[in-house]
């Protein structure tokens, strides 16, 4: 890792990073017992073909190792600048790049789906012409996803801050800020043959993502308001257009700093008490993305903090 940092003046830093990485597979990865699940996706194909529900239903799926793992690769930079033009006042903002190669994951049933669409290396393993017990002609047998190679996968965004304290005489201490993450490439070449997909702003890659916030403290007393975004999503899966709206959250938090070196928080997490963002015709019967949102709404909660 390459670090560098350079001040032209008292209140801007300009600062980069160079980086490489290699990283094995672990042994689950390598020699994991096959498993079977049934996730849901749309067969794009067998839509097309009359073969196929035309809708998000459920596929048998297997997981498992694989031995044939190479090494991943990866190189990462930076650059930025971080800029404090007044005492209150921070502003940052940086610039991102990182890519993999023989990135170690495992691949999705949609994203196979939609590659054996367009022509592309997959694997979807449908039955055999005729059919056989259980087993319609032409419908999908199983999907094949154990841990494999991708051979390329690119990712650059932008990271931003703001920050502006105001400290008072009476009134305590305020901060007020925001945090941001702005995706503008995420390109994976599964395989060798496979093209080069964009995926930053489809169903389950948000493009942006913000998190604003507003701090509160005077003498053992605090408090916080903080939010949460995460932009909508939009997804073309075999002509159809698939969507998902954007999403914002908000909790809130009282604490108290007790003499004997403890603290007691009270606050509810999720305020307005928003569900997650739903869409049943692109996710199934688990009608949104579980890795996104989180489907318990509004929660109070009191913690009990000591120091020892």
């Amino acid at each position: 890792m390459i670090t560098m940092a350079y001040r032209p003046t008292d209140w801007i830093v300009l600062r980069g990073t160079y980086g490489e990485g290699f990283r094995v597979a672990a042994m689950t990865q390598l020699y994991g017992e096959r498993s079977e699940s049934y996730p849901s996706g749309i067969d794009v194909v067998g839509c097309a073909n009359g073969k196929g529900y035309c809708g998000s239903t459920q596929y048998r799926t297997l997981y498992g190792g694989n031995p044939d793992l190479r090494p991943e690769l990866s190189d990462h930079w930076t650059y930025g600048i971080v800029m404090a033009p007044l005492p209150e006042l921070t502003v940052s903002l940086g610039f991102w790049h990182t890519e993999f190669t023989d990135l170690i994951s495992t691949s999705s049933i949609q994203r196979e789906f939609n590659a054996e669409a367009n022509g592309d290396v997959n694997y979807v393993v449908r039955c055999p012409a005729g059919g056989r017990p259980g087993c319609p002609d032409g419908a999908v047998d199983y999907i094949s996803l154990q841990a494999n190679n991708f051979a390329g996968v690119e990712a650059e965004g932008i990271d931003f801050n703001i920050s502006y304290i105001i400290d008072t005489e009476n009134f305590g201490r305020f901060d007020f800020g925001i945090d941001g993450a702005k995706y503008t490439k995420y390109i994976v070449q599964a395989y060798p043959e496979s093209p080069r997909t964009e995926y930053q702003g489809e169903l389950g890659y948000p493009d942006l993502r913000m998190n604003p916030h507003m701090y509160w403290g005077k003498g053992d007393w605090g408090a916080s308001l903080t939010g949460y975004y995460i932009d909508g999503q939009t997804q073309d899966i075999g002509g159809t257009i698939y969507s998902v709206g954007s999403h914002f959250e908000m909790g809130f938090q009282v604490s108290y700093s007790l003499p004997w070196g403890a603290s007691i928080v009270v606050g509810a997490s999720n305020i307005l008490n928003e569900g997650p963002e739903v869409n049943a015709d692109a996710y199934g019967w688990y009608p949104f993305d579980y890795n996104l949102y989180d489907m318990r709404g509004r929660m109070t909660y009191i913690r009990y903090n000591q120091s020892l």
